[in-house]
């Protein structure tokens, strides 16, 4: 039976810096350090007028729960992969899927594409040709599955603010409707007295609440 075996790592250049997040190559526009810092905390260089077509635009990084789902993804999808496929090989599920192929990928958000993966990975990945459009395909369904839920709870927060208001509105109706209903219910003592009428003897003749 023919094996599988992982090819060695390319090595670097000695002056090239390793990193597991690498920039795309600059256009040949005019550009300028953005406000924004990358991961190194350096200004990313951006064309003067603007993103172009080519400018990845949007997050640079994942976050919170969606970073974490990413990694859970990805990690559970390589130990598929190396059960179902390469289970007669020598492999582990960090080998099929280096610790630094798997750190950008969680990390980078930009990529969206095989060529954003060629791009973007640094070194590059040795079972990219077999399987980077699997990777891609299940990147693309966690990120509709992240804003599908982020639709959802922000609209569920609008909801419980609009209930929030009614409910408030509500309140200070009933508080305004049983404050008046007292005003209305006791009469005041002064209006009471100068609203009697009485005769030279001493006898009330006329109160003008009565009629």
């Amino acid at each position: 039976m023919r094996t599988l075996s992982a090819p060695p790592s390319p090595t670097p250049h000695p002056n090239t810096p390793m990193s597991p997040i690498r920039l795309l190559e600059p256009s040949s526009a005019h550009s300028t350090p953005s406000k924004s810092r990358n991961l190194n905390g350096k200004h990313q260089m951006v064309p003067r007028d603007g993103p172009t077509d080519e400018t990845p635009t949007g997050p640079a990084t994942q976050c919170g729960q969606h970073l974490k789902n990413v990694r859970t993804a990805l990690e559970t999808w390589c130990v598929k992969l190396r059960n179902q496929r390469y289970a007669s090989n020598p492999f582990t599920p960090a080998t099929l899927l280096p610790n630094s192929t798997l750190t950008t990928l969680v990390l980078n958000a930009h990529i969206k594409t095989t060529n954003d993966m060629a791009v973007l990975l640094n070194p590059p990945w040795f079972l990219a040709a077999r399987h980077r459009q699997e990777v891609i395909d299940l990147l693309a369904k966690l990120d509709v599955d992240h804003k599908e839920n982020r639709d959802h709870e922000k609209l569920e927060r609008r909801e419980a603010k609009k209930q929030e208001t009614a409910r408030l509105r509500e309140a200070r109706q009933s508080q305004r409707t049983h404050e008046q209903s007292q005003a209305s219910a006791s009469t005041p003592v002064h209006a009471l007295a100068s609203s009697l009428t009485f005769n030279s003897a001493g006898e009330l003749v006329c109160c003008k609440f009565c009629f």
